[in-house]
């Protein structure tokens, strides 16, 4: 499994003062269709079919069964209280 794109550094800080900081190529959730909609970050990986089973998938792309939009974290949106976009990852 691979990512398409070199994914950004995010820091996500929690109403509870904990920090977890993840990489990421997108974050939904930052406006909101519903008030409760959780903040989901993904990314758009390479993934054989056969190991798809161990993610969850949030899109697919159209002729390439294997290039997949995958959901790498989820919080609910009640627990978070700031998300910062760190450094951006640079591809070679």
């Amino acid at each position: 499994m691979w990512f398409v794109h070199t994914p950004d550094e995010w820091e996500v800080t929690l109403v509870s003062g904990q920090v977890v900081r993840l990489w990421a190529e997108n974050v939904g959730g930052i406006e909101p269709q519903t008030p409760d909609e959780p903040f989901r970050f993904s990314a758009l990986m390479d993934i054989g079919e056969s190991d798809q089973q161990w993610f969850e998938i949030e899109g697919r792309t159209a002729g390439n069964p294997e290039r997949v939009v995958v959901v790498l974290a989820e919080f609910p949106r009640a627990a978070v209280a700031k998300i910062n976009e760190m450094y951006p990852l640079v591809d070679d």
